[in-house]
């Protein structure tokens, strides 16, 4: 009876483990269009070597074919989006007008057969838009915050529409068939009993990662940069077949990646 009792009970942690991780399973790591907090490009890449980013996080990316991707990364670099104050799980939001912005990633062609693919957007407000951010910042709290513990406002940027986080492309059977519900949730049992390396293997396999941090600089000026409001930005456009960067593409580096507004003391940064 040992055994069958020890078996029993290794089958339900196991029944009660799958239940619990089958959500994520189903889930997506991050949508289109989904709303995030302003960082700044050195807390963006932090983040990024504290997290670290397992199959099952890639497997919940968009697949697509590498023609696809090519025009989403374009996209992507040459569309700014908007930025907005607002409070987490809250519909109530105040626009922040800009006037001019323009693409500062380091742009670089995607090159394999299989291709893991990451955009982080990285917004760079200069110093001329510290008066619009503190005009829209007092309209929120004017507006919704009745109190000064309700008063937890966030800068968040609201990407395009379209806008792809994560994606994975190419012409694999591990990307076509690993990103599956039911074989994410048959990779939450070999986790669990350790022989997962094996499926980790095969996706990876010639898999060619990319991060791209999209840097949009903004500025409250008409001269300030290349693109208007609502326009795009064609410079960082990449012929990536051709492994081509536009020939008028020319990234200025500017270390402080955000420049905020210091009256603004509920704006933090994290």
């Amino acid at each position: 009876m040992g055994p069958l009792i020890h078996g029993c009970i290794g089958g339900l942690l196991l029944i009660i483990y799958i239940s619990f991780r089958i959500h994520s399973c189903c889930s997506t790591i991050q949508e289109e269009n989904e709303v995030m907090v302003v960082k700044s490009l050195e807390n963006q890449k932090q983040m990024g070597k504290s997290h670290d980013i397992g199959f099952l996080a890639e497997a919940k990316s968009k697949y697509m074919h590498l023609s696809d991707l090519y025009e989403i990364d374009n996209q992507n670099a040459s569309n700014c989006g908007e930025i907005i104050y607002s409070k987490l799980e809250s519909n109530d939001i105040v626009d922040v007008s800009y006037c001019t912005w323009q693409e500062d990633g380091d742009r670089q062609p995607l090159k394999g057969e299989k291709v893991i693919y990451t955009c982080i957007p990285v917004i760079d407000l200069d110093r001329t838009m510290d008066n619009t951010l503190n005009t829209a910042y007092n309209a929120y709290l004017s507006r919704f915050c009745e109190s000064e513990a309700n008063r937890f406002v966030k800068l968040r940027y609201k990407p395009p529409q379209n806008f792809v986080y994560r994606a994975i492309a190419g012409n694999s059977f591990a990307f076509k068939y690993f990103t599956t519900i039911p074989y994410r949730i048959f990779y939450e049992i070999l986790f669990f009993f350790g022989f997962n390396g094996i499926s980790d293997f095969f996706w990876s396999y010639k898999a060619k990662r990319y991060i791209f941090y999209s840097q949009k600089k903004i500025g409250h000026e008409a001269s300030s940069y290349r693109a208007r409001y609502g326009e795009r930005d064609l410079n960082p456009i990449i012929n990536h077949e051709g492994g081509e960067i536009s020939e008028n593409y020319n990234s200025s580096k500017d270390e402080n990646s955000m420049k905020m507004s210091l009256l603004n003391p509920y704006n933090e940064n994290y």
